[in-house]
């Protein structure tokens, strides 16, 4: 509990938490970012269901760049939201099952980026039961995510971890 004293306590994290715009920024760059990550997801994954036939399963590979993208402000924004209030989120099983949940989640889409959307594939791509269920437990996943993130709001039990100090 001292750690996240120690970082509360930090310039950066005290200008985070007190500046409407830093907490703002953040937050917004997060929330546009995280949109593009798991609609990405949801949209591939779906497809592999069986959704929009219509489309080319390889073609959806073509978003994965955009996505890698995102995913990289996502960590950044979501780190500094961290660093604002580390004892919030540290101290929250939620968050880790939110963390949990999105590093099982890109594993799946990695696997699928090197196996159905390589470049090397050619033509239209068979989707069997293992695909299916790879991308059910991806969309499970993700929906636990957005559902464990978005309670983190709600259910923390310590705010600052300085006010015990």
């Amino acid at each position: 509990m001292y750690l996240l004293a120690r970082i509360e306590e930090t310039a950066f994290s005290t200008w985070i938490r007190e500046s409407g715009w830093g907490f703002f920024t953040s937050l917004t760059l997060h929330s546009l970012a995280l949109a593009l990550v798991v609609g990405i997801n949801l949209a591939t994954n779906f497809r592999l269901l069986g959704v929009a036939k219509g489309i080319p399963i390889r073609l959806m590979g073509r978003f994965l760049p955009l996505m890698w993208f995102a995913l990289v402000v996502v960590v950044i924004s979501g780190t500094a939201l961290l660093i604002a209030y580390p004892a919030k989120a540290l101290t929250n099983i939620l968050f880790y099952l939110k963390i949990s949940a999105i590093i099982a989640a890109l594993m799946i889409t990695r696997h699928f980026s090197r196996t159905l959307f390589n470049e090397a594939v050619t033509g239209e791509v068979a989707v069997d039961y293992r695909v299916k269920t790879l991308a059910a437990i991806a969309l499970i996943l993700w929906i636990s995510s957005i559902g464990a993130g978005r309670f983190l709001a709600y259910t923390n039990s310590i705010l600052l971890a300085s006010s015990f100090y």
